[in-house]
């Protein structure tokens, strides 16, 4: 984010090599990424300006020993999403239409409260640059 202004800056993805051979010495805004494990790469390096991130990260796998955020928030998505992919199983294909009609509507609540999320509930005001 640079003083005063607001900016929206698409990264695009690099591949590790090319990124610390082309710009591993550099040191200007940021334009490419790549990951290392767990870890975030941006090429060139940035300066001493702050920076926001957002992005999507994926749904942690769950195990017999913990849970995620998606099972904590939306327990039916994961029950609807099984029962569509096991009646084949059990000789009822008939109430696959019902459970997958109940996991889309799941989902679609599940995204229309994060769209709410994003946008703050007060009124909108203009932000000068």
């Amino acid at each position: 984010q640079k003083e005063g202004a607001l900016w929206e800056i698409p990264y695009l993805p690099i591949d590790p090599a090319e990124g610390y051979r082309v710009y591993g010495s550099l040191t200007e805004q940021p334009r490419y990424y790549t990951i290392e494990g767990a870890s975030l790469v941006v090429f060139p390096t940035p300066g001493a300006q702050s920076y926001t991130l957002s992005y999507f990260a994926k749904v942690p796998a769950l195990s017999d020993s913990n849970t995620n955020w998606l099972l904590d928030r939306a327990p039916d998505l994961y029950l609807f999403a099984s029962l569509v992919e096991a009646e084949p199983y059990l000789s009822n294909e008939e109430r696959v239409p019902l459970w997958e009609s109940k996991y889309q509507a799941g989902k679609s609540s599940l995204h229309a409260a994060d769209r709410r999320a994003r946008m703050h509930a007060g009124p909108m005001a203009a932000r000068v640059a």
